[in-house]
């Protein structure tokens, strides 16, 4: 792809190629880059807990090469509910296919580590693998800061924590409640401590009930952020002040519709169609049933379109028959 013409930061059209390569060079170094890329770098004292050092024999382990074992164990530690990936088919798919793609699964990914090559078709999607990890090198290998690392915690707990903070946010006995929702990019997009406590007003809200317009007015003068009104998204799910209805869900069937229209001009079996809904359509709706009780009217638009995909295809067009029995068949056979 190349890029013709692009807008700047200073509102002016950029066509000539250098201007707009010099306008891609801009934007990532002040991205990644810092204020003051040249000064000296100051890691945290490791009083605080943010950095273990390991010994010789420590990093050896965690260095030497990965075996085919350690492949197979890692895939199938991949919990079945988990989304999917670019390709459709969740880790279910392949632990049930094992036999099969295995030996290629493996390979490609032990050329992986030996190369530090991956082919961009999947580059959407990365296998991170701590290797010869033993509980006492764990427990020194992270900071107690690193709360996704504690045992028996799911993302799901976070969504229902906020999702209980703003149950009956707006209600008129309660008192006045303001939320922020802080956007910090840069701590994932940078290396630089300095960017560890900055925000990113831009795409940060503040979430006001009962104020009033001198309060919304001051609040938002103050912090610069903009406001944000119920329902807002966290980690791919609505926040939502009462109970969940079908015009939440609108994000949900969206994602589905598009799952199923990428598969548009792909010849798919009846046979491949029911491994499809099983192992990828089925799954979608899995992560917000985690957080909700989901409506009624949602189950039957998203059964809706199972049936039409099931016996239409992408197409939408005509009706593929089996007699009763044969399609139970199908169904035993690919279960």
């Amino acid at each position: 792809m190349r890029v013709f013409q692009i807008n700047g930061d200073d509102g002016h059209t950029h066509m000539s190629s250098d201007a707009v390569a010099a306008e891609f060079v801009g934007f990532y170094q002040r991205l990644l880059g810092g204020r003051d890329a040249g000064g000296q770098l100051t890691w945290p004292s490791t009083d605080n807990g943010c950095l273990v050092l390991l010994n010789m024999d420590e990093g050896l382990r965690m260095v030497r090469p990965i075996t085919r074992e350690e492949v197979k164990a890692a895939f199938f530690d991949i919990a079945e509910d988990k989304s999917p990936g670019p390709n459709g088919y969740s880790s279910a798919f392949f632990k049930a296919a094992w036999p099969v793609v295995g030996e290629d699964v493996t390979t490609a990914i032990l050329d992986f580590f030996l190369n530090g090559r991956l082919l961009k078709q999947v580059n959407a999607t990365l296998l991170t693998l701590i290797p010869k990890v033993r509980p006492r090198l764990f427990g020194r290998s992270h900071s107690p800061t690193q709360n996704a690392f504690v045992p028996g915690r799911k993302i799901g707990d976070s969504v229902m924590l906020a999702q209980e903070l703003f149950m009956g946010y707006n209600q008129r006995h309660l008192p006045k409640r303001c939320a922020l929702k802080v956007d910090l990019r840069k701590v994932y997009d940078t290396v630089e401590w300095d960017f560890l406590i900055e925000v990113n007003p831009a795409k940060s809200q503040l979430i006001l009930s009962k104020a009033s317009n001198a309060e919304r007015t001051q609040f938002i003068q103050i912090l610069g952020f903009q406001e944000g009104v119920l329902p807002v998204r966290y980690l791919g799910l609505p926040l939502i002040s009462s109970r969940l209805f079908l015009t939440d869900c609108r994000p949900l069937l969206q994602k589905i519709d598009d799952r199923i229209q990428g598969w548009a001009g792909t010849p798919l079996s009846f046979a491949l169609r029911v491994q499809l809904i099983k192992s990828v359509l089925l799954a979608l709706n899995t992560y917000w049933a985690m957080a909700f009780v989901l409506p009624k009217g949602l189950i039957r638009e998203i059964e809706r379109r199972l049936r039409s995909f099931l016996w239409k295809g992408t197409t939408g067009l005509g009706m593929l028959r089996l007699p009763g029995h044969e399609f139970a068949r199908q169904l035993r056979k690919e279960a």
